[in-house]
């Protein structure tokens, strides 16, 4: 049905059990006349698929097909214990991933990035945030901006690795992994 209307966006689609169940997705994956879908996953310690063997065998094999994209980690106890072990692994994979949720729980209700709406991070915020800024070892700065003519504004520190960094206004683009290496696998166009 989005295809009729003339769209060529990407097209995310979970799995089962709050997008943490991948096991059967490929059996059920539409075909796509755009050829622009991704697999939408979520990752918890509190879910069943928590550990290296699941990820393994449910994720990796979707990952080395379609463009995989982490819509939520997280964990209860606002720590970043298990969340470090699985960005290490998605970071293995270039498999993208973003943090849940911009919340002041208590995180024993579920997982918290900030304390307060001042922006405090809680420890896993911090976790998550030294990631992101640091993820290859580089003293990266996060993107200050896009603005409508789509170019982007990087902190001066960032090392693209010899590859351009591009927007355009179709918004077509490539995946990169953490190191700044384009992706040859997958393209999303959005």
């Amino acid at each position: 049905a989005v295809r009729c209307t003339g769209a060529n966006n990407l097209v995310m689609i979970g799995g089962l059990s709050w997008a943490n169940d991948l096991s059967r997705w490929e059996e059920f994956v539409p075909s796509d006349p755009a050829n622009n879908i991704a697999a939408a996953w979520h990752s918890y310690d509190f879910n069943a698929c928590n550990n290296k063997n699941c990820w393994e065998s449910q994720i990796a094999p979707i990952a080395a097909k379609y463009p995989v994209i982490v819509g939520e980690i997280g964990e209860h106890g606002c720590t970043h214990s298990y969340i470090d072990g699985l960005m290490d692994w998605l970071d293995s994979k270039s498999i993208s991933y973003l943090g849940w949720t911009w919340n002041t729980w208590d995180c024993s209700s579920g997982p918290s990035l900030i304390s307060d709406y001042s922006g405090t991070p809680t420890q896993f915020g911090k976790g998550l945030y030294d990631r992101l800024c640091v993820s290859d070892g580089r003293d990266q700065q996060p993107a200050t901006g896009l603005n409508s003519g789509g170019s982007i504004s990087i902190g001066s520190n960032f090392n693209s690795g010899g590859s351009s960094l591009t927007s355009e206004t179709s918004n077509s683009g490539s995946v990169y992994s953490p190191s700044g290496n384009k992706s040859d696998k997958k393209q999303l166009r959005g």
